[in-house]
């Protein structure tokens, strides 16, 4: 007798045996039979068989676990899911399937609830693990388990941003438009740099665990103006190999143009991968550093730029704008005291794009940067317009100097207003006063929920305003005795001029030594909006101070004139052919006899304004206009003095390329001029008359010029020409003829202003009113004078 038996319906091993009890491994699940067979015979009988089946049925338990890759990647960028791990089973294993992972990852089952299903998700929790055994997952369904072995991969770019915020875009980075290597270009237009640019923004990719296959590579994507340096010498790569990304790839992006971008990295086996958004921002500052009237943002020469620190005191007196000796500097309020005032102003333009303008949590700050001598500081006022129209229209002047401080800007941060950013593209102008010396970066920073995301700076140097122009000052010796020299500048001069163009402005009577400084302040700054870039400089003679030293004044004018014809030799030494002179009221009596010293063509432009020196020193054809004088006409026939000849100053247009006369014949000062002249010769001095003829001087018929106080005994003395003629023109001699700044045409000067065509009038204001008046109200006066000066912007 003998059993076998079979299996079928499932795999099995081994697939059939004999003996009455069956043995074997269930290699699938599913539903099947076992079969057992008897065979019997008879050994006493004729042969004969007889079989018995059996069956018993089987329910077999088979579990599969599926993982797709060996090694599951972190999707950063989908919220750090990394793959489905499933388990299919080929029958009823007698229950739901249990997860279980070991090692670094957690699973979340799907769907969630329930608790057990075929699939599970793995995600990331703590550091991935550091080889490919590291991660286990099983399942158990009834007594059936199944288990695979597998790698979380983990790749990270890290910028200075959280995780969750490099998707909103949350890295904001500036357009990197500065100029770090002084190259006069902007860094992104270059590559590579001269040195290493700060502007040039980290990002670290990472991945884990380090012992991945060296032939694997990362990919990248986005990476245009993306730099392995930040010299710009190496550019970003498509691929990397594991050996540079294990322990971390820094690579260097700038900002080129505004708008949103995208930097992803991969690693293909595993489907690993992680990407920043980066939303490039554009902040501009800017000021007219090339003085074109422009200000461009594109430009490197308006990056920077030179200016002087508002500390005079502009005021208004009795109705009329003027410097005051004290008072509070302007710098030191926070108002614009006049208009007056505005020329001590300048432009400052900000932009941010619009984009960046709209975004939530945006703030800006003001603050010097990379301070590189002083301690600059400065007002900053919102403009009423972009334009530099505030120093030319009285009417935008008017506007302007309603609005008051917003800030003051020193090396500690100030927030600016979100309200005075213009959204739109928009330019956002403000006007600035220096308020203390130094030079450093302007910078305007921006900040996104408080943290900085981008910057730009404008150098600004701030200087006294001393050290813009030159001053020359005569001395006396003795009583009215001037010296014939001036001693060289006064000034600690540091500006340096990009022509090699000179205006010299000598002053009138009556000048205290401040006024003379502030009047030569005022020429240059009203000659810097005009856009000149050349030397100015103060000749200051000794003029006394008072209302009844005109007289003796003028005495010390006349004399101060060798001292002056000493300083235009020697500025002519320096700028041949460059030298212009402004001479005002009394100042032209020095430029007068300066001039007539030379014996050629030194002066490139002698501009005479509101002069007070006789007409007749030039022009003898000019009439008289009064009769009441009793001293010889010397002014007008200087040559013989006896007879009309040449006058005084004639040659004087020979020894100037050219000469402009300012005239107003309503002149003030002037006017007042022809009353002092009128009531000379003065106490002591004396004219005699001894050929009878008033309008000749004949010293051999017994005319005479003498000096004697009959109230002092052996005081007299005798004056002659032309040794004593200084004395003799200041303190006795009568002009016949107006002062030349009341004449509209006078011989040798080939340009002639009317100053009343430019609203001068009657007014004493009127005399000196190019000096003391704002720059909007004079701004045809100095832009006429630029013009026959001959002066190049």
């Amino acid at each position: 007798m003998e059993w076998t038996w079979r299996v079928t319906g499932i795999e099995a091993d081994p697939q059939s045996g004999s003996g009455s009890c069956a043995n074997f491994t269930v290699r699938s699940g599913g539903l099947g039979s076992v079969t057992f067979s008897l065979r019997a015979t008879s050994g006493a009988c004729e042969p004969c068989e007889k079989t018995l089946s059996i069956s018993t049925g089987i329910q077999a338990g088979d579990i599969r676990l599926t993982v797709d890759r060996t090694w599951l990647g972190i999707d950063l960028t989908s919220e750090g899911r990394i793959d489905t791990l499933r388990a299919t089973a080929s029958s009823s294993a007698g229950g739901a399937n249990q997860w279980k992972l070991a090692g670094a990852a957690r699973a979340r089952f799907i769907p969630d609830p329930p608790v057990s299903a075929n699939q599970v998700a793995v995600r990331e929790v703590g550091i991935p693990s550091a080889s490919t055994s590291g991660e286990v997952v099983s399942v158990i369904s009834g007594s059936c388990q199944a288990e695979r072995n597998f790698t979380v991969v983990k790749l990270d770019i890290q910028s200075r941003v959280l995780e969750a915020e490099e998707e909103e875009p949350g890295l904001l980075i500036g357009v990197n438009d500065n100029d770090s290597d002084e190259s006069e270009k902007p860094d992104f237009s270059e590559s590579p740099l001269a040195e290493d640019d700060p502007d040039m923004i980290p990002l670290t990719i990472s991945i884990a665990p380090g012992d991945l296959p060296d032939e694997d590579r990362i990919e990248l994507a986005g990476i245009e103006h993306c730099y392995e340096d930040r010299r710009k010498m190496t550019r970003a790569a498509a691929h990397y190999p594991m050996s540079r990304i294990r322990q971390g790839l820094t690579l260097y992006v700038e900002g080129t143009i505004p708008g949103t971008y995208t930097l992803s990295a991969r690693h293909p086996p595993s489907g690993a991968r992680d990407q920043v958004k980066v939303a490039v921002i554009r902040v501009d500052i800017g000021m007219d550093g090339d003085r074109d009237d422009s200000i461009d943002f594109d430009d490197p020469d308006d990056a920077k730029y030179l200016f002087w620190v508002n500390d005079d005191v502009d005021v208004i007196s009795g109705g009329e704008e003027d410097d005051a000796q004290s008072g509070t500097a302007n710098c030191n309020d926070s108002a614009i005291t006049c208009k007056r005032d505005l020329e001590d102003f300048t432009r400052l333009h900000i932009k941010v794009d619009d984009t960046t303008a709209n975004l939530s949590g945006i703030t800006y700050f003001l603050k010097f940067e990379n301070v590189s001598s002083g301690s600059p500081s400065v007002n900053i006022f919102e403009a009423v317009g972009e334009s530099s129209a505030y120093l030319s229209d009285t009417s935008v002047a008017a506007q302007q100097i309603q609005k008051t401080k917003l800030i003051t800007v020193g090396t500690t941060e100030v927030q600016l207003p979100n309200q005075y950013i213009k959204t739109g593209d928009q330019v956002s102008p403000f006007i600035l006063e220096g308020k203390t010396a130094g030079k450093g970066d302007l910078t305007i920073i921006v900040k996104k929920d408080g943290n900085e995301v981008c910057k730009k700076p404008v150098t600004l140097d701030l200087r006294p305003i001393t050290a813009f122009y030159e001053k020359y000052v005569v001395t006396v010796s003795t009583g009215d005795d001037v010296n014939t020299t001036d001693g060289g500048n006064a000034n600690s001069t540091t500006y340096t001029p990009e022509t090699d163009e000179y205006v010299l402005h000598v002053h009138g009577w009556n000048m205290a030594d401040w006024e003379k400084d502030r009047w030569t302040e005022t020429v240059f700054k009203r000659l810097w909006w005009q856009g000149y870039k050349g030397h100015v400089g103060g000749f200051q003679w000794p003029t006394y101070t008072g209302s009844l030293t005109y007289d003796a004044s003028e005495l010390r004018a006349w004399r101060s004139g060798q001292a002056l014809n000493n300083r235009i030799t020697s500025l002519n030494a320096s700028y041949s052919g460059q030298v212009r002179v402004l001479a005002h009221s009394m100042g032209n009596v020095v430029m007068g006899e300066a001039l007539r010293l030379f014996s050629s063509s030194v002066v490139h432009t002698y501009i005479a304004a509101q002069a007070a020196v006789p007409a007749h020193c030039y022009d003898n054809a000019i009439g008289n206009y009064w009769t009441g004088f009793n001293t010889p006409n010397i002014y007008a026939r200087y040559s013989s003095r006896l007879s009309p000849d040449t006058p005084y100053l004639a040659a004087n247009s020979s020894h100037a390329g050219a000469m402009a006369l300012y005239f107003n014949a309503q002149d003030y000062a002037l006017g007042w001029w022809e009353n002092n002249n009128e009531m000379k010769p003065d106490y002591a001095y004396w004219n005699t008359d001894g050929d009878s003829n008033v309008d000749s001087y004949a010293p051999a018929s017994g005319d005479r010029f003498y000096f004697d106080n009959v109230l002092v005994p052996f005081d007299e003395r005798t004056m002659v020409i032309p040794a004593d003629r200084f004395e003799i023109f200041a303190r006795i001699v009568e002009s016949r003829s107006r002062a030349l700044g009341r004449e509209s045409s006078v011989s040798g000067f080939g340009t002639a202003r009317n100053l009343q065509n430019w609203g001068y009038d009657a007014a004493h204001y009127s005399h000196s009113r190019e000096f003391r008046s704002n720059v909007a109200d004079e701004w045809l006066f100095w832009s006429t004078f630029f013009g026959d000066a001959g002066l190049t912007p």
